[in-house]
Order: structure tokens, then sequence, then C-alpha cells
């Protein structure tokens, strides 16, 4: 399967989701990155943590569940990979708050 998508902008928001996993984890964590097949045309990246996972309100604030006023979490590097994905058209999924899938449109 070939992707197309801006590649700088998919680097930075691969990286951000990654980063995340590292500096909110200080005493370390095991980063599990995967991509596969999910359809002929789709691939579904799968990036999880076994650290302390991504609290309830900041994913309640990203998906729109919470109103993002002044005193919402700081959520600015899932935003910029939330606002890049679907930029691209993909879909960024939280299964739990250790998990985060991200599904590429066909």
């Amino acid at each position: 399967i070939t992707l197309t998508g801006d590649v700088s902008l998919l680097t930075r928001a691969f990286s951000n989701l990654i980063g995340n996993s590292i500096r909110h984890n200080p005493d370390g964590c095991l980063v599990t990155v995967t991509a596969y097949p999910q359809d002929q045309n789709e691939v579904c990246f799968q990036i999880s943590d076994d650290g302390c996972g991504i609290p309830d309100m900041v994913i309640r604030t990203l998906t729109g569940a919470l109103p993002d006023t002044e005193k919402a979490p700081h959520i600015m590097g899932l935003r910029i990979a939330w606002q890049v994905f679907r930029a691209h058209g993909w879909n960024m999924i939280f299964s739990d708050s250790h998990t985060i899938h991200i599904l590429t449109k066909k």
C-alpha cells in the first residue's frame, strides 16, 4: 500500500504522539508502534504505551466532548497530530487511554 501526504507534517504528528508517551512517563514505559493493512487500500497505525495513559479529560476535550476553554488541559501535541491526520482525511481513534489508532483513508 502506498500512502500519500505531506511527509514533514505526518512525521511531526507521529513524533508528537511518541514524544508524548516519553514526556508524560518520566519513569519510562514501553511504547509500541505497529502498522497493518486495515482494508485493501487502508492502513491502521497503532501507537500504545504501558505508562500512565492519556487522562480522560484530555481525550474528551480533544474529541469535542468537553468544551475547549482556558481551563481545558494542555493538549497541544495531541491537537497538532489530530489536525494533521484530519487534514489528510485520516481518523484518530482512542480505543482506551493507552492506545491510539490512526486510520488512513482509501
